[in-house]
C-alpha cells in the first residue's frame, strides 16, 4: 500500500511554488500557499464540470472562459500540463479548433488536473511543513 502523503511530484513544478514565496517569510509563505492549494482544489472541479457542460451544449463562450481560468491557475501553480490542456480548450472556445477534439482534450485535461490535486494533497498533508514538504521533493 503506497502512502498518498508520499507521492512522487510529477505534474507540478515545484520551482513555479518557491518562486511565489521567494521573499516572504516561512509562516506567511505557508499561508499563502495552502491558501492557493484550497482554492485549486475547490475551483478546479467546478470548472471541469462547467468545460463538459459547455462541450454538450456546444457553448465556446462557456468553454473559453473555464479553459481560460483553469490554464492561469494551472500555470501559476506549475501545473504546466493542465495549463497547457486547457490553453488548448481555450483555443477550442476561440472558435480555432472542432468541439469534437475538446471531449478528448478535457478528458486528457481531467486526468491531468486529478493527478495535481493529489499532488497538493500530498503537500497539504503537514500544513506547518508545507515549504519543506516542496524543498525535499523539488530535487
Amino acid at each position: 500500500m503506497t502512502d498518498k502523503n508520499k507521492l512522487p511530484i510529477k505534474a507540478i513544478d515545484l520551482q513555479v511554488l518557491l518562486k511565489i514565496v521567494d521573499d516572504m517569510d516561512e509562516e506567511s509563505a505557508t499561508h499563502l500557499l495552502l491558501r492557493l492549494f484550497e482554492i485549486y482544489l475547490q475551483e478546479t472541479p467546478r470548472r471541469i464540470n462547467s468545460m463538459k457542460e459547455a462541450i454538450k451544449h456546444s457553448d465556446k463562450d462557456q468553454l473559453r472562459n473555464s479553459a481560460h481560468v483553469l490554464k492561469s491557475s494551472s500555470a501559476m501553480l506549475g501545473a504546466i500540463e493542465a495549463s497547457t490542456y486547457s490553453s488548448e480548450l481555450e483555443k477550442i472556445g476561440r472558435n480555432v479548433g472542432s468541439t469534437e477534439k475538446a471531449t478528448e482534450l478535457l478528458l486528457l485535461l481531467e486526468k491531468e488536473c486529478e493527478q495535481v490535486m493529489a499532488e497538493l494533497r500530498a503537500l497539504m498533508h503537514k500544513n506547518s511543513n508545507v515549504l519543506y514538504s516542496i524543498e525535499q521533493r523539488k530535487d
